[in-house]
């Protein structure tokens, strides 16, 4: 069973590695989602080999059973759907494998 890492936690794990205050790995942090963030707002998508891809997928409208009364239907709009696929270094340490660390950067 894996155990679930918060943000707090992440980040004091980025301050460990690169050496930094917490405060400064936040900040990384920051800029990286940031960043993320930024142009996934203009639909464009990102692929880091070996690291990971988004994707965005149009949604087509669809109709639903309403949940409280199965005679009626509901219709969810059409819309885009963000999908993040892992990379090859992921799904190896995943596995139990392990990766080039020089190739980590």
């Amino acid at each position: 069973m894996s155990k679930k890492m918060n943000k707090k936690e992440f980040i004091g794990a980025m301050a460990t590695r690169n050496g930094t205050t917490k405060v400064q790995a936040a900040k990384e942090l920051a800029n990286v989602l940031g960043t993320l963030l930024d142009v996934t707002a203009d639909l464009q998508e990102v692929q880091l080999l070996g690291e990971f891809a988004t994707e965005i997928r149009d949604v087509e409208s669809r109709d639903y059973p309403n949940p409280q009364d199965r005679t009626q239907t509901v219709t969810v709009d059409a819309h885009k759907k963000l999908v993040i696929k892992a990379g090859s270094k992921f799904q190896a340490v995943v596995n139990g494998e392990s990766f080039d660390e020089a190739d980590a950067d």
